[in-house]
């Protein structure tokens, strides 16, 4: 009866986070749009960052709840879940096109970002002392994500072309849009608080860690308007959308979020989730091998979901037991 109970609190957690993703970039798209903000630049950041809204609320509400395994585990499971599971099943309906500019500078950033927080994180691998994310090294994320933003407003002002997001953009008036982007916090706030809480519970009853049940339960769940957004642009044929909103919120879990957690308080991270960061680190390097022909083919959509259920095997058979 109990994890009856911890189980429909998660799920409830789930599905109030993706309406509260949803409100909150519907108000915030329409509130750009009455600010004249072009459709470029909504697409790269408010859609982008809001898909990655769930993982950000609720990595937080796992710190304050001390659940540090949760708040890490979360931002790497969702990474690798959206490199391998959402373009992976978004490749299968349609072989999906990579701009140049995506497969130069935002896939190989994608990779270095994983690869400086394994540098920042794996301090006990390095010899440099416990594994933790410091306040500095919490700084020094969200300088690179202040850098990274400025290299967004420098390709809206450049570019021209229009990234399509009539469906959460629309002009419903200033009033409206500041009610929908509020409620959209709040649902945001009380669901990762419910999420955490049954995952907590779960993980307790079922006698898993807290990081398998964050690498795979809640990452999935805090990732499905990832899933949603990929999936729907493949299947209209909006390729760089399905491409660049995973991609740019891979940037933003990693930068804004373990930056954010950290600087507010030092996150310790398990010694195993050395080797969850060195995955997270391959699966973004193999996202650039096969975006290096700046298509990703069903074959190769194949392949990441292969990869992925390999993933879900792998912890499984090694993370199982309570750590």
């Amino acid at each position: 009866m109990q994890m009856l109970i911890a189980l429909c609190i998660t799920l409830a957690g789930v599905a109030v986070l993706m309406l509260g993703a949803h409100w909150l970039i519907r108000g915030a798209a329409s509130l750009a749009k009455s600010w004249r903000v072009s459709d470029l630049f909504i697409g790269l950041t408010i859609v982008a960052f809001g898909t990655s809204s769930p993982e950000l609320f609720t990595s937080l509400a796992a710190g304050m709840k001390g659940a540090y395994d949760i708040a890490f585990a979360n931002v790497v499971g969702s990474n690798v879940f959206n490199i391998l599971f959402v373009l992976g099943l978004s490749a299968l309906f349609m072989p999906l096109k990579v701009t140049h500019n995506t497969f130069k500078k935002e896939i190989p950033l994608a990779l270095i970002t994983a690869a400086v927080i394994f540098f920042l994180g794996a301090d006990s691998y390095l010899g440099t002392g416990p594994n933790i994310l410091t306040r500095g090294d919490g700084f020094v994320l969200l300088a690179l994500f202040g850098i990274y933003v400025a290299y967004l407003l420098e390709m809206a002002v450049k570019e021209q072309g229009l990234i399509a997001v009539e469906t959460v953009a629309s002009n419903m008036g200033v009033d409206r849009a500041l009610m929908f982007a509020a409620a959209g916090v709040v649902l945001l706030s009380l669901a990762s608080q419910m999420l955490v809480s049954g995952a907590i519970k779960l993980a307790s009853i079922l006698g898993v860690s807290q990081r398998v049940l964050g690498l795979t339960i809640v990452a999935i769940g805090t990732s499905l308007p990832e899933l949603a957004t990929s999936v729907i642009a493949a299947e209209r044929g909006f390729d760089e959308i399905a491409v660049g909103n995973v991609v740019g919120s891979n940037i933003f879990n990693a930068l804004f979020i373990l930056g954010l957690k950290a600087s507010l308080a030092p996150l310790p991270i398990s010694p195993y989730a050395i080797g969850d960061m060195v995955i997270m680190i391959l699966v973004s390097a193999v996202l650039l091998i096969h975006a290096q022909d700046l298509v990703i083919t069903k074959v190769e959509g194949g392949a990441l979901l292969a990869g992925y259920a390999f993933f879900i095997y792998y912890l499984l058979q090694t993370y199982l037991p309570i750590i």
